[in-house]
């Protein structure tokens, strides 16, 4: 598919580096874009360092035999992560099961869907190692653990993948995830932004190979880091919410 030309590379205005694990790396970026200033927190890992799993939440009890959608903070309280985000495209915001696919394990959860909108799919293969794909692509991806969602912003190959249309939407928070070309993943976060700036801007200022949108807007974006030292909290990490992304420390998934 296709986009639009790269646009013109967004202002930076600041970076810091935030404090930071050995398994975590937080950097902080502020810039200006489309009349507006956006900041950006980035998550880095390294996939052979964690382990990266797929939650399906409709299947994680908290209490026997309550099954149940649960939040991003339920997630962590059960499962422990150093970092959980959410991810999936919900049905609705009031009945937030998945609509696409979810893969944890090998277990297929809930299947693909061909929304127009859910083009792309975060991977974890048997091997650890995390890809952001088309949809299209799933078949050939071998992936232990997956979950649908988009839309893909920046196409396979560092290519934006996104159309300038986007900007005539309102901005919004955003929730992704992006990998580079050297393999590691990136969990970020921004404050009300659009797709296409931000795309533009991790392929300039991260590296970008390929980028997937996991979650939009107030509601559903979410992201929470705790290492047993320090919690981080972004957005609603209160609201049910389809699937989420965990990472943990290697060697250390729950039973």
């Amino acid at each position: 598919m296709k986009a639009s030309p790269a646009p013109s590379v967004a202002h930076l205005i600041s970076q810091s580096r935030e404090r930071s694990t050995q398994d975590i790396k937080h950097r902080r970026f502020v810039f200006h874009a489309e009349n507006q200033t956006v900041t950006l927190d980035d998550f880095k890992i390294d996939p052979n360092q964690v382990d990266l799993r797929v939650v399906d939440t409709s299947h994680l009890p908290l209490a026997k035999n309550a099954y149940r959608l649960y939040s991003l903070t339920e997630v962590r309280d059960a499962l422990n992560p150093l970092l959980v985000v959410d991810a999936g495209t919900a049905a609705t915001l009031s009945v937030p099961t998945s609509l696409g696919l979810v893969l944890t394990n090998g277990h297929v959860a809930t299947s693909i869907s061909h929304s127009l909108f859910a083009t792309g799919v975060f991977c974890v293969n048997s091997s650890g190692a995390a890809k952001v794909a088309y949809i299209s692509e799933f078949s050939s991806l071998e992936c232990r653990d997956a979950v649908q969602s988009g839309p893909v912003i920046v196409s396979p190959g560092g290519h934006l993948g996104i159309h300038t249309a986007e900007l005539s939407k309102p901005p919004l928070r955003r929730s992704l995830v992006s990998i580079d070309s050297r393999g590691s993943a990136h969990f970020i976060i921004t404050s009300p932004a659009h797709l296409y700036d931000v795309a533009a801007f991790i392929i300039h200022f991260l590296g970008s190979n390929a980028a997937l949108n996991l979650a939009t807007g107030t509601t559903q974006s979410g992201l929470l880091v705790d290492d047993g030292h320090i919690t981080l909290v972004y957005g609603n990490v209160n609201a049910s919410i389809p699937a989420a992304i965990a990472v943990f420390r290697k060697n250390q998934l729950p039973r």
